[in-house]
């Protein structure tokens, strides 16, 4: 969704994930993720991608909120994951995901899971949904702007 200020702004999603990605994929960290959820602040363009990502990552039992920058070719790109918190978290089955951004603070849950950061690295863009390292539908994604 373009054309959103994203200065202020929420989305919310439900996940299931499908499927892991082969253990080649070794962002964010040094660790495999399987992770799907939503993002903020998000922009692309054919050479950048840049966003706040709040997503559950299955294959390491976790929600993680970060941050995503740069080309996303194989060995580029960067990742800084700004928090994580262990939860429960299986293939095929049901997670609500949202993702608030406001001024400098980000807010990542689900369920009962929460983390929130502040962060300056971006300050504007659209909302959207993502995958890494996984594969998953998505359904109820909703949209707020204070």
């Amino acid at each position: 969704m373009a054309g959103i200020d994203g200065n202020n702004i929420s989305i919310g999603a439900s996940v299931v994930i499908t499927g892991q990605g082969t253990a080649d994929f070794r962002q964010p960290g040094a660790t495999f993720a399987s992770v799907a959820g939503v993002i903020v602040r998000a922009s692309l363009s054919p050479a950048n991608v840049a966003g706040s990502f709040c997503g559950v990552d299955v294959r390491n039992g976790r929600l993680l909120l970060g941050v995503m920058q740069g080309n996303y070719a194989p060995g580029r790109g960067r990742m800084t994951v700004l928090g994580e918190k262990n939860m429960a978290a299986h293939l095929d089955e049901l997670y609500g995901v949202t993702a608030q951004a406001r001024g400098t603070t980000i807010t990542c849950s689900s369920g009962a899971v929460q983390i929130t950061v502040t962060d300056t690295s971006l300050a504007t863009g659209s909302v959207g949904l993502f995958t890494i390292g996984a594969t998953a539908r998505f359904t109820d994604a909703t949209y707020c702007m204070p």
